[in-house]
């Protein structure tokens, strides 16, 4: 290698403005049911399997494989890999900041310490087109797009991801946020990229000040042009890499192109992560669409196998009935309902396929008891797990799988927010209506079928409850004895009106059930100190014990207004914006039960924002 000086270089702030260097890693800091470790394994795997994907366009028969290796790094390989990162300079960089940029307790405050080994974490794809395009191509390069530009994305039409968001995965998985990529491609035709690989790094932390300069937070680890760093290419990114102790990799073999992260103090465990794989990847590994291992900082390697993955397991004989693999043979026990989706003719459309089955040893994610819970895995053709639909509480458990036809994926992807984790019902004037509509379609197809079949192969209601005159007690507690008009229940001190627009009516299902169907309106009133709100609109049977409200049946609450204005969240809740001067309709239907019951059925409306006006 030259004698040329690679290290972190900082960039100046643009006086014409900017994006502080931290801001990527806040996007998706708290962010919810998606930790860390989970960010990781669904981005890094999925903006691979993409560029795998592309690759195979012009190499058929290549190979996906990934690999996610754990090092430790001690003796005298530490102080020459801690000089070779320049990781001196990011610890001496903390004093320009009134806040420390990172935790305590990173490997910046421990560089000294020769008795705590220097740890990183290699994600290693192979079979992939690489990240080729000088970056100075800008929205022509890979390069480009993977780690100098935020939220923006060339990915074509059935991608998985498709935010330019995936490098936040590996920026969080580090505790010090710094990254090095060294990416091996074919060689191009173009004369800004006539080498075959290269080498260059970042470190995101926020806008600071040294002396008179600012800067806006992100270094590049590179050779210094000025303002900020050029990357390490051809024979030159070849040595950095063997210093650094990235994995030799052969141009001329299209199995083994692709991209090399290396995260620096990793803020993530082996075995967790191979549980994440597991828990949002198994439908490709079932299929065996690519390969994946995990390699421990002790060198044992981690396969994940989703079969021996107990939360897992329930899902895969839903899957294989929702891709026809296997059959749905006993209808009490399994059932692949979207077969009686598709009405042909005129106007019919293919939404995806539904496998369910009754599960028998039902568990939540965290591992806990899942009794009287349907959990539902959607996918699309990425086939990475988006999320586990949950639908309301049933008398039966089911487990599912939901598999998104070729028609619907690209409007399901774009529907999607930065993380991937959930299909937006919401319309907005960045996401088509025909996009939120077919979710809106899908999500309410899936619910009604849920509750079709806990309906249906639910055990006969019990016997023992007390036994009281049905119809004259129906709605005891809730509506009174009096004859009349019927007061809608109290708003709670909120100007929000609840008001009943069809009694609560049941329906004789056979000799032994009914169920119960009512309607109301919600709206804003007079009083209101501003024109609109958001609110939450639910629902709720008890079936009365003893003069007390006791154990909750299901209900399906439905919204008749106009479909852009609420959405229906995975407790059957609805959520949406109402405003003085109109009515916001509902409707709601129980599940049958024993005509030997008492119930009570209680409809409730909350405000969840602040007033404003319309």
């Amino acid at each position: 290698m030259n004698d040329m000086a690679v290290g972190w270089n900082w960039l100046l702030s643009n006086p014409k403005g900017g994006v502080d260097g931290s801001a990527m890693g806040k996007l998706f800091k708290n962010s919810g049911e998606v930790a860390d470790t989970a960010q990781l394994a669904r981005e890094t795997i999925q903006n691979s399997w993409d560029a795998a994907k592309a690759h195979r366009e012009k190499h058929p028969d290549v190979r996906f494989k990934m690999r996610f290796r754990f090092v430790e790094v001690d003796g005298p390989d530490r102080q020459e890999l801690i000089d070779a990162l320049d990781l001196d300079a990011l610890a001496e960089r903390r004093a320009a900041f009134d806040k420390p940029p990172v935790q305590e307790g990173t490997i910046l405050d421990a560089l000294e310490d020769d008795d705590r080994p220097l740890r990183l974490l290699f994600v290693e794809d192979y079979g992939t087109h690489g990240l080729h395009g000088h970056p100075d191509l800008g929205m022509k390069s890979h390069l480009f797009l993977a780690l100098y530009y935020i939220g923006g994305s060339n990915k074509t039409v059935g991608a998985g991801g498709s935010y330019g968001f995936g490098k936040s995965a590996l920026e969080r998985a580090s505790r010090i946020h710094s990254v090095v990529a060294h990416s091996t491609f074919e060689p191009r035709e173009d004369p800004h990229d006539d080498v075959t690989n290269r080498l260059v790094g970042f470190t995101w932390w926020p806008g600071h000040t040294e002396g008179d300069q600012s800067f806006e937070g992100r270094a590049q680890f590179g050779v210094s042009d000025g303002n900020g760093a050029q990357p390490v290419a051809a024979g030159d990114a070849i040595d950095v890499a063997d210093r650094l102790g990235f994995s030799r990799r052969n141009h001329a073999d299209p199995d083994d192109l692709g991209t090399s992260f290396m995260v620096i103090d990793p803020a993530i465990d082996p075995k967790e992560l191979m549980e994440e794989v597991e828990k949002w990847w198994w439908p490709a590994l079932h299929e065996h669409s690519f390969e994946v291992d995990i390699v421990d900082f002790d060198g044992s390697t981690l396969v994940p196998r989703p079969a021996n993955n107990d939360f897992v397991a329930q899902f895969l004989p839903a899957y294989r009935i929702a891709i026809g693999q296997d059959l749905a043979a006993d209808s009490d026990k399994a059932r692949r309902p979207s077969e009686n989706w598709r009405v042909r003719g005129e106007g019919s459309e293919d939404l995806g396929d539904l496998g369910l089955i009754v599960a028998d040893r039902p568990l939540r994610e965290d591992g806990s008891d899942g009794e009287g819970e349907a959990l539902i895995a959607l996918m699309r053709s990425p086939r990475m797990v988006i999320r586990y639909l949950k639908v309301g509480r049933n008398r039966v458990s089911l487990r599912g799988a939901f598999v998104a036809s070729d028609a619907s994926n690209e409007l399901l992807r774009q529907t999607e927010p930065a993380l991937h984790e959930t299909w937006s019902t919401n319309f907005s004037a960045d996401v088509p209506r025909a996009a939120t509509q077919k979710a809106r379609r899908i999500l309410d197809r899936i619910r009604s079928s849920v509750r079709k079949m806990a309906e249906e192969v639910a055990p006969p209601p019990p016997k023992d409850h007390r036994s009281l005159t049905h119809f004259s007690k129906l709605m005891t507690g809730f509506f009174g004895d009096k004859k009349g008009p019927h007061p809608a229940p109290p708003a709670g001190g909120e100007p929000i009106s609840l008001k009943l627009t069809k009694r609560p009516q049941p329906s004789i299902e056979d000799d032994s059930t009914v169920t119960l169907s009512a309607a109301f309106d919600v709206g804003v009133l007079d009083s209101a100190p501003d024109d609109a709100c958001r609110v939450k609109v639910g629902c709720k049977l008890h079936i009365q014990e003893d003069d007390r409200a006791g154990t909750r049946w299901p209900v399906e609450l439905r919204f008749l207004g106009d479909p852009s204005n609420f959405s229906q969240n995975d407790e059957g809740d609805w959520e949406g914006d109402i405003v003085k001067g109109a009515a916001f309709p509902f409707a709601v239907v129980s599940a049958p039960y024993s005509n030997t019951w008492t119930t009570r059925l209680v409809p409730t409306v909350e405000r969840t924002s602040d007033w404003r006006s319309a």
